[in-house]
């Protein structure tokens, strides 16, 4: 860990346990330790209309394609990243 730098982290693991940061080492080096969910509202107004035209291509983050009512189980999936999952989608 150099001095001075900021250790972040992105998602849902914020909620799933703490990462294993020696606190002793990054007090002394003056390190920032920061995490929260991904900040998606503010890359939402950019993505929407690549992916409305066909220029992004979202399937290698959507393992799973699941009607609106399987949603417990999408979240389940995710949450323990059974079968190698990353997102559920979900369709009404």
């Amino acid at each position: 860990m150099r001095p001075y730098g900021t250790v972040s982290w992105v998602g849902m693991e914020v909620f799933l346990g703490a990462p294993q940061v020696p606190w002793d080492v990054a007090f002394m080096r003056n390190v920032t330790i920061r995490g929260g969910v991904a900040p998606t509202h503010a890359y939402a107004p950019v993505l929407w209309p690549l992916l409305a035209h066909g220029r992004l291509d979202p399937s290698p983050v959507f393992t799973h394609d699941l009607a609106l009512a399987d949603a417990p189980a999408g979240y389940q999936a995710m949450a323990t990243r059974a079968e190698g999952s990353i997102k559920a989608c979900l369709t009404p």
